[in-house]
């Protein structure tokens, strides 16, 4: 369902949920003045992105102030009362599951601490824009791909806990990879494991090693196959299943690509 008046677009969304968050709609305030909210109580999170004008919170018997960029969480459960001064633009997402409690809960943002300006708060409002524009379709496709973009929104919001969530990921994964590298390891499932979507994580996973998790994996298997090669006497299947490669053939084509030598041709010229 959808209303137009005039400032005011809303666009009730149909619930997206496929594991541990989803969303239930998305919507939109361009100029509206005097804008004022509730006094209201939800049963879900609802996330209000303030992209001009000032308001006023009243939560709890007090007042809080909050304005452009900064960005209000409703959580459920809670009564929740604001009032906007002059032109008021938001973007709200209304979500609910345990990865946003998890999230809230990371970053410190709580009923009593709800208002916060996030240092993403630009990319945070792309990523909302951009699941407001998938609004009209209900396919398959558009439900996995606003569920992929609330992982995307989630992982952003991580980033307020400092560098903390950051370069302890990545530290946290080389480690994963290090010790796991000769196993058939998922990307996904090493982002899951520090609450980040796997596309952001591979963005912050090259930004800190200058490789993309896929790349720093192939070159710790082409540097133990070279090892290897070079020190022991293992057949080339021997070898291949110890770096994590199922299919002696594929890791020959692999190795050959990477290094411009066969692995018998590398082990013929450096065989100590």
């Amino acid at each position: 369902m959808r209303c137009n008046m005039d400032n005011i677009v809303y666009e009730k969304h149909t619930d997206t949920f496929c594991g541990n968050i989803g969303m239930y709609y998305c919507g939109k305030i361009i100029n509206d003045e005097n804008h004022s909210y509730g006094p209201e109580i939800r049963h879900h999170y609802l996330l209000v992105l303030v992209e001009n004008g000032e308001a006023v919170l009243y939560i709890k018997n007090r007042k809080i102030p909050f304005s452009k960029g900064d960005v209000l969480v409703m959580f459920p459960g809670e009564r929740i009362h604001y009032k906007a001064n002059g032109d008021w633009s938001i973007k709200w997402l209304g979500v609910n599951g345990s990865y946003a409690d998890k999230v809230f809960d990371i970053i410190k943002v709580t009923p009593y601490h709800p208002v916060f300006t996030p240092k993403e708060y630009k990319r945070l409002s792309d990523v909302a824009s951009y699941i407001y524009d998938l609004k009209y379709d209900n396919s398959d496709y558009i439900k996995c791909k606003t569920q992929s973009l609330l992982y995307e929104f989630f992982s952003l919001l991580l980033t307020e806990n400092s560098t903390q969530t950051t370069s302890d990921a990545v530290d946290g994964a080389i480690n994963i990879i290090k010790y796991n590298f000769n196993y058939n390891l998922n990307i996904n499932d090493i982002a899951k494991a520090y609450f980040l979507n796997s596309a952001y994580f591979s963005r912050l996973f090259k930004k800190e090693t200058g490789l993309s998790p896929k790349k720093y994996i192939l070159n710790l298997r082409i540097e133990k196959a070279k090892d290897l090669l070079t020190s022991t006497n293992y057949s080339i299947k021997e070898i291949s299943a110890t770096v994590g490669y199922s299919d002696p053939l594929y890791f020959s084509k692999t190795f050959l690509k990477e290094t411009g030598f066969s692995p018998t041709q590398y082990r013929k010229l450096n065989k100590r």
